[in-house]
């Protein structure tokens, strides 16, 4: 029973570590991006320092994107427009 407790806490606090994560990195992403879609938080010469940090980042924020595009597709697929 102490060895299930165990498992389980270490599997929550995990999860909630990585969540925490994710969070912190969607916000430096933003933060770092902001400037450059002409919203003013930091000077543009930060956030071109700070971009070769966001290599994995923008990747997942490229394949949301792309991923939302095909949804969109699909969704007007459905619909008879002839």
């Amino acid at each position: 029973m102490l060895d299930f407790l165990k498992k389980y806490l270490r599997h929550k606090s995990t999860e909630h570590l990585e969540t925490e994560l994710q969070y912190r990195q969607e916000s430096f992403t933003l933060i770092v991006l902001l400037p450059l879609l002409g919203y003013p938080v930091i000077t543009s010469d930060l956030t071109l320092l700070l971009l070769p940090y966001l290599d994995r980042e923008l990747e997942r924020i490229i394949s949301r994107i792309q991923r939302l595009d095909d949804q969109f597709g699909e969704t007007l697929g459905k619909f008879d427009l002839a």
